[in-house]
């Protein structure tokens, strides 16, 4: 690429293009492009995060550790400069290490400014790096901070009504969450938030009006649906239920989740022929393959010779279960 002649320009552009790069996927050419943004601006921030981006897609995440390391003083000076480290880190999956530079983040910006965004992004990782390593009383104190400093924002909601939930606050998630849907109807993360806590509330229904909406306009959207799945077959029949999930399963890559269901439905039917096909499909995924897919696979098919052992006792069997019925189980 031709220079302008002008390093500040030069750099901003080998930004940009390694930010196009990366989302075409090719790490290569934005780490090249990254790399050249580096040599035209040293004391530019950007450049190294999208080099770091960059080096943990192409060489893992001790190169892009590295490629963090090498900015100067007067970059690792920023706030910033930590949460991008604390965002790396959350890519490479090293949630103590996240922690740690979230942490830093925010030590490094003032209490006192509620326009600080470096101090909100820092809150905003800090706290979502807790919920991940399942620390609610740690993540319900940073995301009161958060709140607190941005009370209108709708991430800041989010945040504060999944650590709340995670300590047991279903109430006030649910209407944090009601806030943010109010606000931004499209929202379809804050919308299965909100039909997973109202599910949990035992509000069948308005968890089930949220999350058909999500599955509606993002058909795709695995967790929408085997959500949407799960409180369907509470709310309808085991036909009713197992009709409105077949919508879901017309692809050819099934989510092993939806079709364990299906199969679960189909046996509470009375279809065992069905159940064991959506039992097999299941089989020959990716899941089948884990200890835990194996021993959820080994229950279905359990629960499929206990059904019909069960149908030719002299007392009905339940319409409804949640669970593989137990191998002790008698008649």
């Amino acid at each position: 690429m031709a220079g302008s002649g002008d390093a500040a320009t030069d750099g901003e552009i080998l930004i940009v293009r390694g930010g196009a790069l990366l989302g075409l996927g090719r790490n290569d050419e934005a780490a090249e492009a990254y790399r050249a943004a580096v040599s035209a601006q040293p004391d530019r921030l950007a450049a190294y995060q999208g080099l770091a981006v960059a080096t943990l897609a192409t060489s893992g995440a001790a190169a892009a550790r590295q490629v963090m390391a090498s900015a100067p003083d007067s970059v690792k000076e920023q706030a910033r400069y930590w949460t991008a480290l604390g965002g790396l880190e959350l890519r490479a999956r090293d949630l103590a290490a996240a922690e740690k530079a979230f942490q830093t983040g925010v030590d490094r910006t003032a209490k006192g400014d509620p326009d600080d965004l470096d101090r909100l992004t820092a809150l905003a990782g800090l706290t979502e790096v807790q919920l991940r390593q399942g620390d609610t009383k740690a993540a319900a104190a940073t995301s009161q901070q958060l709140l607190e400093a941005a009370p209108k924002a709708p991430l800041a909601k989010i945040l504060r009504a999944q650590a709340v939930a995670g300590a047991g606050d279903l109430a006030q998630a649910r209407t944090l969450l009601e806030e943010v849907v109010s606000q931004w109807p499209e929202d379809s993360e804050s919308r299965v938030l909100l039909g997973l806590v109202n599910f949990q509330l035992g509000n069948l229904g308005q968890a089930e009006m949220h999350l058909a909406n999500v599955v509606a306009r993002q058909p795709d959207n695995i967790r929408a649906q085997r959500l949407l799945a799960e409180i369907r077959s509470r709310l309808l029949t085991p036909e009713e239920a197992l009709e409105a999930l077949k919508r879901s399963l017309v692809k050819a890559d099934q989510d092993p989740a939806l079709l364990a269901l299906a199969s679960q439905l189909s046996l509470q039917s009375g279809d065992r022929e069905s159940a064991l096909a959506y039992l097999a499909q299941v089989g020959a995924s990716d899941v089948a393959k884990t200890p835990a897919g194996q021993i959820e696979l080994a229950g279905g098919y359990l629960m499929a010779g206990n059904w019909i052992a069960r149908s030719n006792c002299s007392r009905p069997f339940p319409r409804r279960r949640t669970r593989p019925v137990s191998v002790a189980t008698r008649c």
